[in-house]
């Protein structure tokens, strides 16, 4: 169910230290507001205005749609999960680079293959808490916008959010760990292969600069994996049970004010609902990213003089 991959899997330098820097800003924006996860769905429930940064008019299927609440939800929704992946994510790093120096201290990297990371279960929790969350976001969202009963979400559902969470990370969790080994047998093979020739000081700065770059590529995919890809799940289950009615799908990039030259291509374009376009093409895109599709029904003024564009090749699929 639920997307992580984006443009950038392997972002360089800069594009790190822009993660970063966002990353630092969403925090910024939650110690301001104080949002719990509970309190979200409300965000949703009533249609809200929106007015578009870019003075880019709404189309007509867009202003159907509750972009005044998605925008406060997305917003809200990322802020408090940076904070609270970070405060975990802050604990694990010091924990490994802790054993690190134990493991040189005491000229034996098994402490550091056999170290069991923390805050695993903790972990899961939250991004399962956030991911089903979104997902219902996305199911309100859509039904508002054409006017439809929100679907129920069944057991085998939840259960896939949850199993889905478990994977990613479990995953992570290994990867920050063969991450610092990485780092550790690094500085130690440019020592001769002789960890006693090595400190624990130079070691731990290695480790601490590979794991911090690793931690924030992970922390971006966990955020637009659980906020932005649940809720465009979410929106497909809807439309998904109103099949017979939507009959389009609208590519919207008007929500984000940070959107790839690839968005904006794909912006404003028309597919038909549940085609492999529609499909290939599911946001995210990338990290962080707010796209969204807008289901079209059949009745919806206007729907018999849309005249269908396959998207370009040049175009790369999600």
């Amino acid at each position: 169910m639920q997307k992580h991959d984006c443009d950038h899997d392997h972002p360089n330098d800069e594009e790190v230290a822009d993660l970063r820097a966002f990353q630092k800003k969403l925090i910024e924006a939650q110690h301001a507001t104080h949002f719990s996860i509970g309190d979200l769905r409300q965000l949703v429930a009533n249609r809200k205005d929106f007015t578009p940064s870019d003075g880019r008019e709404l189309t007509p299927y867009e202003k159907k749609a509750n972009l005044g609440g998605l925008s406060e939800y997305i917003d809200a929704a990322t802020a408090l999960l940076e904070a609270q992946v970070s405060k975990i994510t802050d604990e694990q790093k010091d924990y490994i680079l802790e054993v690190v120096k134990k493991a040189i201290d005491q000229d034996d990297l098994s402490i550091l293959t056999d170290a069991k990371i923390p805050g695993e279960l903790e972990l899961i929790s939250l991004l399962t808490e956030m991911s089903k969350e979104s997902f219902e976001a996305g199911k309100i969202t859509a039904a508002q916008e054409i006017g439809s009963e929100v679907p129920k979400t069944g057991r085998a559902v939840l259960g896939t959010i949850r199993a889905d969470q478990v994977a990613v990370v479990t995953g992570m969790i290994e990867g920050m760990k063969a991450n610092a080994i990485s780092s550790t047998t690094q500085i130690i093979k440019r020592k001769g292969n002789d960890i006693t020739n090595v400190t624990s000081a130079e070691v731990v700065t290695n480790v601490r600069a590979g794991l911090e770059t690793y931690i924030t590529r992970q922390k971006a995919l966990y955020n637009t994996g659980s906020v932005i890809s649940s809720i465009n799940a979410g929106r497909t289950s809807t439309f998904d049970d109103n099949a017979t009615t939507v009959i389009y799908a609208q590519y919207s990039a008007i929500l984000d004010s940070r959107t790839t030259d690839r968005c904006r291509q794909l912006d404003g374009r028309i597919v038909k609902y549940g085609s492999g376009e529609y499909l290939d093409y599911s946001p995210p895109g990338h990290f962080y990213c707010r796209s969204i599709w807008i289901g079209i029904n059949k009745d919806d003024p206007g729907v018999d003089k849309i005249n269908l564009k396959h998207i370009p090749a040049s175009i790369e699929p999600t």
